[in-house]
């Protein structure tokens, strides 16, 4: 047998070995974090000065002072960024400037690249892919987006829907097929039906007429937020009594935003109404009313906006 002072000892010496290796290991891990913290600073660096190098590449190639062999440095980035970028710069430019900005796209594959997502990409890919091929036109591209009307993703079927509708046609049909989605579709719908009365108000305020009730609203409320004079009198229409409360209620927030002075008598009048929410609309309209410009031919984009605010609640 070991004499009790021994063990002790030995203890003492198992404790301080395991001291003295949980602080190796702490000191390894430390070592090994702030190596990866300046492996990152330093990818990120390099990150930041790639882009920095392709924004100007990219600007002076829109502006008519690049080569096409100025942009293979850009072929380098990954295609995420890279499709960040050229997002950045579509919603810049419009017109000659946005049709060179789809020829470099093309250049540096990434027409390809998105058309390839789209086909077979998750969900969420396949939505983000017909998003960004709005920039690009021809035949394959066209296509390609009108095949995913056929989704069985109803996001992805909005989405190609929306980058269809500025180079559409006939918006009236495009617009159909996608009302023919029903309800299903309402909540995803904002962005096409925004674009829809950005390109023809007239033809958005005449579907009011034709649309199930359920879409009458989310309607109404893209042709105000586009500014549509034309869609005066048919929100004036739909904001009277008879309606169903939704409607009325959005009618009303539409002549608000449309800074019409049809809102004023129309709000007066619904201050009693047995609905809330109309009521609270109503009162609403009426609070924004020395803020607004009486004048139904050149609505303002904005109005007062902690009215707009309660309207929303």
């Amino acid at each position: 047998m070991n004499p009790p002072g021994m063990s002790f000892l030995l203890f003492l010496r198992i404790v301080w070995m395991g001291a003295v290796g949980f602080v190796a290991l702490g000191l390894l891990v430390l070592g090994v974090l702030i190596v990866l913290r300046f492996l990152q600073e330093r990818r990120l660096r390099r990150t930041l000065a790639m882009r920095r190098d392709a924004h100007r590449t990219l600007l002076g190639w829109v502006n008519g002072g690049a080569a096409e062999a100025d942009l293979k440095p850009l072929a380098r980035m990954q295609k995420r960024d890279l499709c960040d970028l050229f997002d950045e710069f579509d919603q810049m430019l419009r017109g000659e400037a946005q049709a060179r900005l789809a020829e470099a796209g093309r250049a540096l594959d990434l027409e390809r690249h998105l058309l390839f997502r789209l086909r077979w990409g998750p969900a969420a890919v396949r939505v983000d892919a017909a998003r960004r091929l709005a920039l690009f036109e021809g035949p394959k591209t066209a296509a390609a987006l009108e095949a995913a009307l056929g989704d069985g993703n109803v996001r992805v079927r909005l989405a190609a829907a929306v980058a269809l509708v500025a180079k559409a046609a006939d918006a009236g049909a495009l617009a159909r097929r996608v009302l023919a989605d029903g309800r299903a579709a309402i909540p995803s719908a904002r962005d096409f039906l925004l674009a829809l009365a950005r390109k023809d108000g007239a033809l958005a305020a005449t579907l009011l007429d034709e649309v199930p009730e359920a879409w009458c609203p989310p309607l109404i409320g893209a042709l105000a937020e586009a500014g549509e004079p034309g869609a005066v009198a048919p929100l004036a229409r739909f904001a009277r009594p008879g309606n169903p409360a939704p409607v009325r209620v959005a009618g009303l927030q539409g002549l608000l935003r449309l800074r019409s002075r049809q809102a004023w008598p129309l709000a007066e009048a619904a201050q009693d109404d047995p609905d809330e929410a109309v009521r609270h609309a109503a009162r609403a309209v009426l609070a924004a009313r020395p803020a607004a410009r009486r004048d139904d031919r050149k609505p303002a984009p904005t109005t007062n906006e902690p009215a707009l605010e309660a309207l929303a609640r």
